[in-house]
């Protein structure tokens, strides 16, 4: 959902945190097109789970899917003969499509009673041996990018140019909550809700998020 918000000039919230964009006119137009894509996706497709899609994609139930780069090797081995390839999302005429960036975090409890040893670990977690063996995610280490790109990966041209142009999900301490909303949000359109209704409703629940 956010990729097509981005991808259409829209955000989610505004980057210093304290208002909710996700009811603005160009979020409501990409939530519109998202929606409109059901229509052309197998029956229950909303409520089907990641690895769902997947089978459906290597049993040839559907002709192209939305997957994270992790999942090559997945795709390789439940279709090990069928004949695929990857490409960036197209975009509205005269914009960037932007794909959705997140991570896995590290971080060292106020209260530790060992920081120098744990900071020493993510030392070793974040360093370059370790980023370069990482190979089914992307490593957070640029150094680490030659290991990566040559772990088998299909069209790592395409990889390295969504990661480029990405953009973070919403930078916030409450983001948890946000997303929640937005789940909610969706659900709701997809049963039948008026795109805008639904999000100036999320809008609203997002910024009592923000306040506090």
């Amino acid at each position: 959902m956010d990729s097509w918000i981005y991808s259409n000039g829209g955000k989610i919230i505004s980057d210093d945190s304290t208002k909710a964009l996700i009811n603005a006119p160009e979020a409501v137009a990409a939530l519109e097109h998202y929606v409109s894509l059901v229509e052309f996706a197998p029956p229950g497709t909303p409520n089907r789970g990641e690895n769902e899609a997947i089978n459906l994609f290597t049993t040839g139930k559907v002709a192209m899917g939305l997957f994270g780069s992790w999942q090559q090797d997945t795709i390789k081995q439940r279709a090990p003969n069928m004949k695929w390839d990857l490409a960036m999302c197209p975009a509205p005429a005269g914009k960037q499509f932007h794909g959705t960036l997140g991570g896995w975090n590290m971080a060292i409890f106020k209260a530790s009673k060992n920081p120098d040893a744990a900071w020493k670990y993510v030392e070793f977690l974040t360093g370059k041996e370790v980023q370069k063996t990482v190979n089914s995610l992307i490593p957070a280490r640029n150094d680490a990018g030659k290991e990566f790109v040559e772990a088998l990966r299909k069209r790592p041209d395409v990889i390295l140019k969504t990661v480029e142009t990405g953009l973070p999900r919403p930078i916030s301490p409450v983001y948890p909550q946000i997303s929640e909303v937005q789940q909610n949000m969706m659900q709701e359109i997809l049963a039948g809700a008026k795109v805008q209704e639904a999000a100036d409703k999320a809008a609203r629940e997002i910024e009592r998020i923000l306040k506090g």
